[in-house]
């Protein structure tokens, strides 16, 4: 046989381009690619895990972004290898979760891709799962609060957890199918290094959970320690309560010792577990460094000091004030520090007791923040350096006016170094006179006269509470008593007679008539509606009866003075109702008076404000009959940036006809019935007027301006035990697309508004409403007497 060498090597000459040809390198190439682009994914959402996701396990500003990058790169890693029935797990449940509204568009996108690759794609694609995975985790650690809540229309309360819950969800399915894709080899190391991992954390947490231990004890000892130092304290034992407090005080910081030594570093570095250990440190530290400033409290506080033989020693009060400033400091900041800690990784029982603290504290900060502020002006009032002269008013809601109620009562007091006298007391009828014969003239502020000035407040002094902003009327009345008297005072006092029965629960009973004292428990009603009755058309006997009554009360509180303490927290509730009002002469912007909290100031917002205001205008006493309900419908249009609200006002007079005497179910002249109540109503608010009815008839409505709101008013007549239903359509704007804010103002009356409130959103969007509102699906619903402006904001969501 005979072989052609030329045929063979042409032969090879053809074969051996296709065995190494330029297609070689590209199948070993594509690999490394998708390697090289699976790392790429892996860092980037690692990245902006870290970088841009809220999830904060363990509260260490180093450490949660390292958790949260490192969880990112080990989902996209196991995304990449899972089926790809999981990817759309993860993505549907990120996307409806997230609170970001670009990564829910960024996951929307996400599911779409994964469901395309679940129904048309015939084999895994590693990169796609990669791809998923690196948009939604970072948008899963980002879910805000209230996921829960959110997706439920507002229908069911987060759990404890719930954001970690829905992320453990969503990513389980992904890395257990990931898992099962692995090598037996990459599986037996994967699961040793775990186990090392398991059982370094779980030796730390023990070690952690066993050196806590040992600080519980002195935190039992010192939180009962405080509540006995804060009791004897209340209870005007001040030795007693020193010691307590520094008692409490070595027992926090003994806890503090032991929760915030170096030993605890690991620990704080744990995931959830840090987040207690930082809220047990800063808890105990904060609570250490209270009970040590008010000890300093207690412990420079001498009762028997400050007011010796009926003199204020205004160099004690000069001693105190270094003290109370720094308990004001030290428990702003602890009011400061104990918010921060609060995280939803803390466990119900602990985060709960941390709320109580912020509540409490918040309050607390708030009075001892007054009393250090009172420290400081009350010193130069007292008179230290020359005397001061006071201007108390009288007010009664039984005859409403806008900021309180009819002034029948004036006392002028003076302090000389110390010593308070009642210098003058007059009735409004004296001073009345006395204008007149002085041809005084109103000098007022320019919408306090352009509003109140043709009620002649110059000729009927009583009235100068007509407007509802106490620091517009204070200086009208303070000038009004300047040209009837020739005295200028520095400061105008304002009380009613729930502030005097307050008062007498400290003095005892007053007796200012010889026939029914005045106590702790009778003074309101006596004052609002009994003195009437009893002195029935005694008119004289009864205001000689009541103009004593200043200089009686301003005596027994100096002769038996109060505890401080008690005293403040007793009374900061009336001023929050502006039933106590102060006006200072040296501070006319108000400053001073507003963070005591007594300035009576109305109510000022940059977005919405309604309040209703009525002033009496048949000069009777017949308010203590009055009931004022409001219905609020309210309806957002975020979209448009528009909001309308119904409101229904409910006039309830249940006053009779006859039975009582005419100055409180007379008209003074006015050509009334019986028991009729005539009023000036006015609705304050941010909105357009649209329509206006009382009764379901039309009304004729007076539009003004003040205090940079628009006011609505008519006069309204309601008979004996009738009602009358005023009706109102407001329109007006949205400040915000994502929030709603809408101030409630509040009359101080004899009887508080009753008032609901319903609001609901014309489009989609969910609603978020303050604490103390209920929800259901066709909007969020209050209901409460308005005994205090309330300021309500409402987060809005699509």
């Amino acid at each position: 046989m005979t072989i052609d060498l030329r045929e063979r090597s042409a032969t090879l000459r053809i074969t051996t381009p296709a065995v190494a040809g330029p297609r070689a390198p590209e199948r070993i190439t594509r690999p490394q690619n998708r390697r090289y682009l699976l790392m790429a994914l892996i860092a980037v959402s690692a990245m902006g895990a870290a970088l841009m996701s809220t999830a904060s396990p363990a509260g260490v500003a180093l450490a949660d972004p390292l958790y949260r990058g490192t969880f990112a790169g080990v989902v996209v890693w196991f995304a990449s290898r899972a089926r790809r029935w999981t990817w759309p797990i993860l993505a549907g449940l990120a996307a409806i979760s997230t609170a970001s509204l670009v990564a829910q568009i960024a996951t929307f996108a996400a599911l779409c891709v994964s469901i395309r690759a679940l129904l048309t794609s015939l084999r895994r694609e590693r990169i796609t799962g990669a791809l998923i995975a690196t948009v939604c985790v970072p948008a899963l650690l980002s879910q805000g609060s209230g996921p829960v809540w959110r997706l439920t229309g507002g229908e069911v309360s987060d759990p404890f957890a719930s954001s970690a819950i829905i992320t453990i969800l969503a990513t389980v399915p992904v890395i257990a199918s990931g898992w099962k894709t692995l090598s037996r080899r990459r599986r037996r190391e994967i699961r040793r290094q775990a186990r090392t991992l398991a059982l370094i954390v779980g030796a730390l947490i023990a070690a952690t959970l066993a050196v806590s231990a040992f600080a519980i004890p002195p935190m039992l000892r010192g939180l009962q320690l405080s509540q006995d130092a804060t009791q004897a304290a209340n209870d005007g034992d001040l030795e007693t309560a020193t010691e307590a407090f520094l008692d409490a005080s070595e027992e926090w910081e003994a806890a503090n010792r032991t929760l915030a030594g170096p030993w605890m570093t690991p620990g704080r570095l744990l995931p959830v577990l840090g987040q207690h250990v930082r809220a047990s440190q800063v808890v105990t530290g904060q609570a250490s460094a209270l009970t040590t400033s008010a000890a300093a409290v207690t412990d420079r506080v001498d009762p028997d000091g400050i007011i010796v033989d009926g003199v204020i020693d205004i160099e004690e009060v000069d001693a105190i004030t270094p003290a109370v400033d720094a308990l004001a400091a030290t428990t702003a900041r602890a009011d400061t520090k104990i918010s921060n800690v609060l995280s939803p990784w803390l466990v119900p029982p602990v985060s709960e007791r941390v709320e109580r603290a912020v509540e409490v504290l918040g309050r607390t900060s708030g009075l001892v923040g007054a009393s250090a502020e009172a420290l400081h002006v009350g010193a130069d009032l007292l008179g230290r350096n020359t005397p001061s002269q006071f201007l108390v008013m009288i007010a009664t809601p039984a005859e409403a006016r806008g900021s309180g109620g009819f002034i029948g009562n004036w006392a002028l007091l003076e302090s000389d170094n110390g010593a308070l006298d009642v210098v003058e007391q007059y009735h409004s009828r004296e001073l009345n006179a006395l204008l007149a014969s002085a041809g005084a003239d109103l000098v007022a502020g320019e919408e306090y006269a352009a509003r109140y000035a043709r009620f002649d407040i110059e000729r009927h002094i009583q009235d100068v509470t007509l407007s509802p902003d106490f620091p517009s009327v204070a200086p009208v009345a303070a000038n009004l008593f300047l040209q009837a008297t020739g005295v200028e005072v520095e400061a105008v006092l304002m009380l009613d007679p729930f502030v005097i029965e307050k008062l007498l629960g400290f003095t005892g009973p007053i007796d200012i008539d010889g026939d029914a004292p005045l106590t702790g428990a009778n003074a309101a009603a006596e004052l609002l509606i009994e003195q009437y009755e009893r002195f029935d058309e005694d008119e004289r006997r009864r205001e000689t009866a009541l103009l004593g009554l200043t200089g009686q009360l301003m005596d027994a509180l100096v002769d038996n003075p109060p505890d401080p303490l008690s005293f403040i927290v007793e009374l900061a509730p009336l001023a929050e109702q502006q039933r106590l009002t102060l006006w200072l002469a040296d501070d006319p912007a108000g400053s001073i008076v507003e963070r005591l909290g007594v300035s009576g100031a109305f109510p000022t917002s940059d977005d919405g404000l309604l309040s209703v205001v009525h002033q009496n205008a048949g000069q009777n006493k017949i308010d203590t009959y009055l009931d004022r309900s409001v219905d609020i419908r309210t309806t957002l249009n975020p979209g448009a940036g528009e909001v309308s609200h119904d409101v229904t006002i409910t006039l309830t007079n249940s006053a009779p006809s006859t039975g009582l005497t005419d100055a409180v179910i007379g008209s003074n002249d006015q050509g009334l019935d019986q028991g009729t109540n005539a009023m000036f109503l006015s609705v304050y608010s941010s909105d357009r007027l649209r329509a206006a009815t009382v009764n379901g008839q039309p009304a004729a409505i007076e539009t003004a301006s003040e205090f940079g709101q628009s006011v609505y008013s008519t006069l309204v007549t309601i008979p004996p035990g009738d009602f009358v239903v005023m009706e109102l359509k407001l329109d007006g704007e949205m400040q915000s697309g994502d929030a709603y804010t809408m101030t409630l103002g509040a009359q101080p009356l004899a009887s508080p508004d009753q008032v609901s409130w319903k609001l609901s959103t014309n489009d989609q969007s969910q609603v978020t409403p303050p604490p103390g509102w209920s929800t259901s699906p066709d909007g969020a619903r209050w209901a409460a007497p308005l005994d205090r402006s309330e300021t309500m904001r409402f987060s809005l969501r699509d």
